[in-house]
């Protein structure tokens, strides 16, 4: 946004949600000029796509004002409700009134607030990039995730699997450092996010992905499309999987509880093929809004 670093801090500071969510900062709106400079032939038609992040009302109520022709949408990734305790000035009556299409990856979320549905749109790495990505030993199931309220399902499958005589590597995200589990040697506790070339590196060297959903959520995580793009077998609790277009009982293996899964599933070298042509990629979430708004331009 500026050249100077100091003028970058200061703006991320005063617009931090963090900061404003304990002291409601005045004058938020001098950085309105400098947080969008267009560079573009026509910029009386624009769409906007804002993610939680970026809820600033009164931006928002500059851009309108400014680009009076254009369409904004708002677009959830993760769940409303989290996104509520992370942003408690987030509005969604605010959001159906002042955007054109509201987007959520989540069912639930879609049913509960009157949203439109959308894919979490993912784009699948070169295989230049895969060549140079650090090597790690090859596993049959692989965990990568946050914690949240699903540490003991997540310990129950690790457990479950390592009796049937499979190698995993589980990494849990938790803050809360009373929670790690010490006792099972397998699971990998870490306050942070794992490094993205190395999660990339370890999605690359397993067999299977496992996929477990967020008991507050029933929209799908990329954990989904990493399998379909990479060709690895997955094991998810995602309830509508089997409407999936690229479902296969071959590969997907379904589970509602623990008790369900049956290690057998992963065993062997079967050769996983999906047959993913780009379907998921972030050049059809433009196509798919381009559809909605289209949608509501007719009604």
């Amino acid at each position: 946004m500026f050249k100077s670093k100091f003028l970058n801090s200061l703006c991320k500071l005063h617009l931090s949600h963090r900061l404003n969510n304990k002291i409601n900062l005045p004058l938020k709106w001098i950085w309105n000029k400098n947080l969008f400079k267009p560079d573009f032939s026509d910029a009386n038609n624009l769409c906007f796509v804002f993610t939680p992040g970026w809820y600033y009302p009164e931006y928002i109520k500059y851009l309108k004002r400014k680009y009076k022709s254009s369409k904004f949408v708002f677009y959830f990734s993760d769940t409303v409700d989290s996104k509520l305790k992370m942003i408690p000035s987030l509005d969604m009556k605010y959001l159906r009134e002042n955007f054109d299409l509201v987007l959520s990856y989540n069912q639930q979320d879609v049913e509960k607030y009157d949203l439109k549905y959308t894919s979490i749109y993912y784009s699948k790495i070169p295989q230049s990039w895969v060549n140079s990505l650090p090597k790690f030993e090859t596993v049959d199931v692989l965990f990568i995730g946050a914690a949240r309220n699903r540490l003991d399902e997540i310990k129950q499958v690790y457990e479950k699997l390592t009796k049937a005589g499979l190698k995993s590597y589980f990494y849990v995200v938790e803050k809360d450092k009373n929670k790690y589990d010490t006792n099972i040697d397998g699971i990998h506790f870490s306050p942070t996010a794992m490094p993205f070339k190395e999660y990339l590196a370890r999605t690359m060297s397993t067999k299977s992905i496992l996929e477990i959903l967020d008991t507050n959520t029933s929209g799908s995580t990329l954990r989904f499309w990493e399998a379909i793009m990479y060709n690895k077998k997955l094991i998810t609790n995602y309830p509508y999987v089997k409407e999936n277009n690229f479902y296969s009982s071959n590969y997907i293996h379904y589970f509602r509880e623990v008790n369900e899964i049956d290690p057998s599933f992963l065993r062997g070298d079967t050769s996983v093929q999906y047959n993913y042509k780009g379907e998921n990629s972030p050049v059809n979430f433009l196509k798919l809004i381009e559809n909605y708004l289209a949608e509501t331009k007719v009604k």
